[in-house]
């Protein structure tokens, strides 16, 4: 909770990423694992972070930002569901097709892409976080009307330490929201009076933040 906290106060999300092993002090150093010992370090190491699969957070997205149906959910499938960074192509099997066309499926958004190969796996690293990010912020504000109705109806209230809750617990569900990261939500939005513009940092703090994206 406590990077949690760090990485929303100081608005830095890239640095939960796993850091690269010291090629002068690690055997864990940019060359061919030769032992097994080695390679079983390497995978360990790279293993240790799981990270959510692209369709995990394609359907997080876009339930969040009630984007079903609209331009944003294609941006969404494009920007993420073809994005190698968020893992292979889904289980081939899942998608169904309607019988008029190869191009036709009844679950676009689990559609398995030919560019991604099936057996790639969901990656922690530098790119998956600013491509999240730059979604986030788009996201927030193509669809922040419809966020503001989906949560709080015709306005938007003044951010306080119980109401942010509506926005943290549709990213993490599992996990309740601490009174201290609660008051590091409402103090991104103390430099603006515009309550709008508040709820938008908040909604793209929570949103780049990498937590959810693990388990």
């Amino acid at each position: 909770m406590k990077n949690t906290l760090l990485l929303i106060s100081l608005g830095i999300f890239f640095c939960s990423c796993m850091p690269m092993p010291n090629a002068e002090n690690s055997k864990l150093s940019f060359r061919a694992p030769n032992s097994v010992t080695e390679k079983e370090a390497r995978e360990h190491f790279s293993s240790e972070l799981q990270m959510a699969t692209r369709s995990y957070v394609s359907s997080i997205l876009i339930e969040f930002f009630d984007a079903k149906g609209t331009a944003s959910e294609t941006y969404i499938n494009e920007n993420i569901g073809r994005k190698i960074e968020f893992g292979g192509a889904c289980d081939q099997y899942e998608p169904s097709d309607n019988g008029t066309s190869t191009a036709n499926y009844e679950y676009v958004e689990q559609r398995c892409y030919n560019a991604i190969g099936i057996v790639q796996k969901p990656t922690n690293n530098p790119m998956r976080y600013a491509i999240i990010n730059k979604a986030c912020e788009k996201l927030a504000v193509d669809r922040l009307t419809a966020v503001r109705a989906k949560l709080f109806g015709a306005s938007w209230p003044k951010p306080n330490t119980t109401n942010v809750n509506k926005v943290w617990e549709q990213f993490y569900s599992a996990e309740e929201l601490d009174a201290s990261v609660a008051s590091a939500l409402v103090g991104i939005s103390a430099h603006t009076s515009d309550d709008e513009k508040a709820w938008q940092a908040i909604i793209v703090a929570v949103c780049s933040s990498p937590q959810w994206q693990t388990y």
